[in-house]
């Protein structure tokens, strides 16, 4: 055997040794980027659940906060009604205190009449009696 063939077969052994330390590598880097992959596939996964609590957490405070507005509309209304309902009572209020001073007017216009009538009597009354006793002295 010759040396120029020793060194030939020793460097084709380097080489083939070479490819398999490069085929080592690649595969461990192959290895390692399907990690990372999964890694990440992994990441990927629990953000789309994120975004999806996410998305209920928005639709359910939408709810809520229709909840709230008709809610807030409800008592809006009731407290109208009941703002509407007190401006009819004082209204009728005012016309009753109107109607009663009215009424105690009359009653006072009527009192005054009745002791005015009440001493026409008595003094028609004294007359009566004073021509019956002038009558009676006459006869």
């Amino acid at each position: 055997e010759t040396a120029a063939a020793r060194e030939e077969r020793s460097a084709a052994r380097q080489e083939a040794a070479a490819a398999h330390r490069d085929a080592d590598e690649a595969r461990s880097a192959a290895e390692a980027a399907a990690a990372h992959s999964e890694h990440l596939q992994s990441r990927l996964s629990e953000a789309h659940e994120q975004v999806a609590r996410a998305e209920d957490a928005r639709k359910q405070l939408a709810r809520d906060l229709a909840d709230d507005a008709g809610a807030a509309n409800q008592l809006q209304a009731a407290q109208r009604a009941h703002r509407a309902e007190l401006d009819r009572t004082q209204m009728q209020m005012a016309k009753l205190t109107s109607e009663l001073a009215t009424a105690q007017s009359e009653r006072q216009a009527a009192e005054k009449r009745a002791a005015a009538a009440k001493e026409k009597a008595t003094k028609v009354g004294a007359e009566v009696a004073e021509l019956r006793k002038e009558k009676a002295s006459m006869s």
